[in-house]
């Protein structure tokens, strides 16, 4: 299974739009999510898939500054993922597994 895929789809990534491109942006799978478990996510892999059109901006909020994005299946689920970003985004990946099997 495409590890995009796996991680992504289905799930809402917010993002504090303002400072995605400083050093302090939060970037969190399932932030608000009632029954998933948050998950941090690298902004530099967030600004690659962003970039990659593999996550499309879905909403937002004005008053706290947050853009959600989801993820595009059609772009995705073809998209060969870089080395350099995968290994950025292995400790989201272990925490994801984690919270998919309840610990």
């Amino acid at each position: 299974m495409n590890i995009l895929r796996e991680i992504f789809y289905g799930s809402e990534l917010t993002v504090e739009h303002d400072r995605l491109w400083s050093n302090n942006s939060s970037c969190t799978l399932n932030k608000w999510h009632p029954r998933k478990k948050p998950i941090s996510i690298s902004q530099d892999v967030v600004l690659y898939l962003i970039d990659n059109d593999i996550l499309m901006e879905d909403s937002g909020n004005f008053e706290t500054g947050e853009i959600h994005y989801v993820y595009d299946i059609k772009v995705g689920d073809n998209f060969d993922i870089r080395q350099d970003i995968l290994e950025l985004l292995k400790p989201s990946i272990r925490e994801f597994r984690l919270n998919k099997i309840g610990i």
